[in-house]
């Protein structure tokens, strides 16, 4: 298992986009794509980058909600860009095999950047993007030429206790 094989994306533009509102949360220090309404029994698969946490519908494998664990004072401020336009809308779906298993962990330590202008998040996990796909209301990521995820832009932030 290797961390491009984990973070492999296929796009599925046109798609439906993930609901919700970015938020940080002070008390668990946490930032959060507000969680799609998940269904009772229904089955969802988490791949873990150390302490960013990505759901993954259980059947499909697509992208429904995020959550990281970062105290806000280690995201960097200066020298900060803003979220960049689109390429593309729709969503992505991770095609690593699970292998019947719903957890897969590597540990990985994203870099988190705040650009206070705009209100934006960025999550930067690995290499730079090629394609910037909007996935969410206030969620975009960011793909390298092979497919391979590289970023996301959480919009909008709100803070909360």
């Amino acid at each position: 298992m290797t961390l491009s094989s984990l973070l492999h994306l296929k796009v599925e533009p046109g798609k439906g986009l993930i609901p919700g509102s970015a938020y940080y949360r002070s008390v668990s220090r946490a930032v959060e794509i507000s969680p799609t309404l998940f269904i009772p029994g229904e089955r969802v698969k988490t791949l873990a980058l150390g302490k960013l946490v990505l759901s993954l519908d259980g059947e499909s494998q697509r992208l429904i909600g995020l959550r990281a664990y970062t105290p806000s004072n280690r995201w960097k401020v200066e020298g900060t860009e803003p979220v960049p336009e689109p390429d593309a809308l729709g969503e992505v779906v991770f095609t690593h095999d699970f292998q019947d298993q719903e957890l897969r962990f590597y540990n990985l330590y994203p870099r988190y950047e705040f650009h206070a202008p705009d209100g934006s998040l960025r999550i930067r996990l690995r290499g730079s993007h090629d394609l910037v796909i909007r996935v969410g209301d206030s969620l975009l990521l960011g793909m390298d030429r092979s497919g391979v995820l590289t970023d996301f832009w959480l919009e909008k932030l709100r803070f909360t206790d």
